[in-house]
């Protein structure tokens, strides 16, 4: 095949190829550690149990295709390759679908739309992929909906693709249905009326849902919403991609009704087009992504791999004014056993910078589980990955280790066994999980674990509630040679000399 006149012959194969190119400079650019850290948060089991419970509800096989992707996050640069392969095929799509419907390109900058604000939902954690996939899928279905010329045979494709579309993909299903009649009505209003049909048959749909107990409440069910971490509300950044589709097929259809012929007219509209999207990219673009997150992100991943060193290089590249960033710093420090000489000569704003309380997000949590797991404090470390593991799902690979570790620690066993158990279930963690579970039945472990346990102190009062430097004297009068423990007390008496957490 010639590559060149397949260009020539279909133009948004190239149109794919450079918006891949692009999308992957900007997510390298802007969040080159923002998938690894999603993938903190989801994995894929290979069990019979969790497959079944995903694909048993209305949009679960989006989510299980989504957390089959996520898993190989674990490598930052695999995040970006996928996510912009996925954001450069739905452009290829929708310049397919717009060439088709409209008979040109003319509105080639305006498909841009969507995509662009579907990237930028990708920057918010809690965010769920399987939008993005279930995006995708509509987006095909659209493309292969306006190829089919009888008006029959297109109107029950229509409605049988809505309905496919609402068990495989969820809420997406109403946009579809509200896009096709919207096509419709441009098309024809005496015929499109009849797609009323399609999302009349999706609320339907999801009042049997309803009644059956899958979803608490519509938003869920039926709108954006339901592509975002249920513990927490959306706001309205979910729908700027659904707002946006929606806007652009409608001016498509204005524009099928009255098409520019002029090639001043057409120069205009591009150029017009052009402005439009640079100016709405401008304007997310700080409100989306904001650096101090993505910076978060990087210092979470070098704390998670044990790089410190590359996080005080990191920070000694950034402004230190941000709370959370000085929390991974001190961290450093602590694992480096230098925090005490270092203190002085880094921003801190009192005991905070040590140990960030301010919130109790499932991100925050984790970030404490480690600097309690730095400290010593077995207790409050598993307390932390326990709330952030159960906000999360119950899938988070992170977080499972270190509940594997931290009942070890603490001798229980059989609880160990259970969280080794999942991780044996999945691609990237299975390994190790079969060490532990290897290393638990040869009766051996190793060498941190045996000094983490000797950090456990006897005293039988809550643990925090004479305060957290009295806990640190206890671990110290416990395993003396922790000395990461000893840097945490001393920084902590020389802002305060006593907290409360």
């Amino acid at each position: 095949m010639n590559f060149n006149s397949e260009l020539q012959k279909r133009p948004y194969i190239g149109i794919g190829c450079i918006s891949f190119i692009i999308f992957t400079l900007f997510l390298q650019l802007t969040g080159p550690y923002n998938f690894c850290y999603q993938e903190q948060w989801k994995t894929f089991i290979y069990s019979y149990s969790y497959i079944n419970n995903l694909l048993s509800l209305p949009g679960g096989s989006m989510e299980l295709a989504a957390n089959y992707l996520i898993q190989f996050f674990k490598y930052p640069i695999v995040g970006i390759l996928i996510t912009s392969a996925l954001l450069s095929t739905i452009f290829a799509f929708y310049s397919s679908i717009f060439r088709r419907w409209t008979g040109n390109y003319h509105l080639l900058p305006l498909t841009l739309l969507p995509v662009i604000s579907l990237a930028f939902l990708h920057f918010n954690i809690n965010y769920l992929y399987s939008g993005s996939l279930s995006f995708f899928l509509m987006t095909i279905g659209i493309a292969l909906q306006i190829r089919i010329s009888q008006p029959l045979k297109r109107f029950l494709y229509s409605w049988l693709s809505c309905i496919f579309l609402f068990v495989v993909a969820g809420p997406i299903s109403m946009l579809y249905a509200c896009i096709l009649f919207i096509m419709e009505c441009f098309t024809s209003i005496r015929k499109g009326i009849l797609y009323i049909i399609l999302p009349l048959s999706i609320v339907l749909l999801g009042q049997g849902c309803l009644w059956a107990g899958w979803y608490g409440n519509w938003k869920h069910i039926l709108l954006a919403d339901g592509y975002f971490t249920w513990r927490l509300q959306a706001g309205s950044a979910i729908y700027l991609p659904w707002g946006a589709t929606i806007i652009t097929f409608i001016l498509g259809g204005i524009y099928k009704k009255f098409p520019a012929s002029k090639k001043r007219a057409i120069y205009s509209l591009f150029i017009i087009q052009s402005l439009v999207i640079g100016t709405f990219f401008c304007m997310n673009l700080p409100q989306h992504i904001n650096k101090d997150n993505e910076v978060f992100k990087e210092l979470n991943y070098w704390a998670r791999h044990e790089h410190w060193d590359q996080i005080i290089e990191r920070c000694n590249q950034i402004p230190m004014t941000n709370l959370l960033h000085q929390n991974y710093l001190n961290l450093a420090f602590a694992e480096k056993e230098i925090l005490n000489e270092k203190i002085h000569n880094y921003p801190n704003m009192g005991i905070q910078s040590l140990l960030f309380t301010g919130g109790r997000t499932p991100y925050l949590s984790a970030m404490l589980s480690d600097i309690y797991y730095s400290m010593g404090h077995i207790a409050f470390s598993r307390r932390y990955a326990f709330e952030a593991n159960e906000s999360a799902g119950n899938y988070s690979p992170k977080l499972l280790k270190r509940l594997v570790q931290t009942s070890l620690i603490y001798g229980e066993n059989k609880l160990a066994l259970k969280y080794i158990g999942i991780l044996e279930k999945t691609l990237f963690y299975k390994k190790w999980a079969k060490k532990q579970r290897y290393m638990l039945e040869k009766g051996t472990e190793d060498s941190n674990l045996s000094n983490k346990r000797k950090c456990l102190f006897p005293d039988n009062r809550f643990s925090g509630s004479k305060g957290l430097d009295k806990d640190l004297e206890e671990i110290i009068k416990s395993n003396p040679n922790h000395q990461t423990t000893a840097q945490y007390l001393e920084a902590i008496r020389l802002f305060i000399g006593n907290i409360i957490p």
